[in-house]
């Protein structure tokens, strides 16, 4: 019986690839949370269209970047895997993934 995973692209997680258990609740496509992040970068870019010629998009709370940098700032679980190596990061799917593969892909 064919099955499918849907789920919202832009929502964020970090996972530790050790035990493939999330570091912190998802950031969801729409979280509030991650706005003076998206100011301070476009604050210190030149704006939110400074880094379009570079990656073709606006700084933005809707990009994974700036969700990843908000919990990197916020969350020292997130900070101490990254610094350590054994974070993994991508959307809902690539997490599912990694699971569904025992760690063996991560894609998205």
């Amino acid at each position: 019986t064919p099955r499918r995973i849907v789920e919202l692209r832009r929502s964020t997680v970090v996972w530790d690839a050790r035990t493939g258990e999330p570091l912190y609740d998802c950031v969801l496509w729409h979280d509030a949370r991650t706005r003076g992040t998206a100011a301070s970068i476009k604050a210190s870019v030149g704006g939110a269209d400074a880094l379009r010629p570079t990656c073709g998009l606006p700084v933005s709370t809707y990009f994974s970047g700036v969700k990843l940098k908000w919990l990197l700032d916020e969350v020292p679980a997130v900070k101490d895997a990254v610094e350590a190596g054994y974070a993994r990061v991508g959307t809902v799917d690539s997490w599912l993934v990694w699971n569904l593969t025992n760690g063996a892909t991560h894609a998205t």
